[in-house]
């Protein structure tokens, strides 16, 4: 089955909980929000999900039926020399995709132009790009919309409601303005947890 399974797990960075005493299932086809102020844990939380932190305490358990994952975070950016085709090539290469013709256009995207280059919205419309070309999987998107104009936004939104009214995705969107996201979602709110 597809799902993520929590049990009883808490982070701690030095003698700090974050959080703890968390239990959840977490199953495909669903959106959860995961809010709390700065600080409360939410990117490590996606950290945790996503592999890239092991727990203090409890066990996370996946039974996740998909290989794909895709983590959108401030903390996780490509190099900065590296131009915006190579990613892409280098994203697609990595997971066996074909990218449209349209994708730079689409996003405004400059292909040659180094990552270090780019404005803070463009960096962030490329990785929330990359991320919609999986055709199914694990989101873990980290206040994906910072940076982002409306019209990226609504682009954005449109994109990603078909992906998830299918099913093959899971959705974990961390985010302390829970208002920004107009689609129905569990709500986990850290403070709750914490230690």
């Amino acid at each position: 089955m597809s799902q993520i399974l929590l049990e009883a797990v808490g982070l701690r960075y030095g003698h700090r909980w974050l959080f703890r005493g968390l239990s959840l299932a977490m199953q495909g086809g669903e959106t959860w929000l995961v809010t709390g102020p700065n600080g409360s844990g939410k990117s490590s939380f996606l950290a945790l999900l996503g592999g890239y932190l092991a727990p203090t305490a409890g066990q996370v358990r996946c039974g996740w039926g998909f290989t794909a994952r895709a983590w959108v975070s401030p903390h996780v950016q490509p190099p900065p020399s590296l131009p915006v085709s190579a990613i892409v090539r280098d994203w697609a290469q990595a997971r066996r995709l074909s990218i449209p013709p349209s994708f730079y256009q689409q996003w405004q995207l400059p292909p040659e132009v180094p990552f270090g280059r780019l404005s803070s919205g463009m960096r962030q419309r490329l990785l929330l790009a990359l991320a919609l070309t999986l055709p199914a999987g694990l989101y873990l998107l980290d206040e994906p919309l910072t940076f982002l104009d409306a019209s990226f936004r609504t682009l954005f939104w449109d994109l990603l409601r078909p992906k998830l009214a299918s099913g093959n995705f899971l959705l974990i969107y961390a985010t302390n303005e829970p208002a920004e996201v107009p689609i129905a979602a569990k709500v986990l709110h850290l403070p709750t947890y914490a230690a």
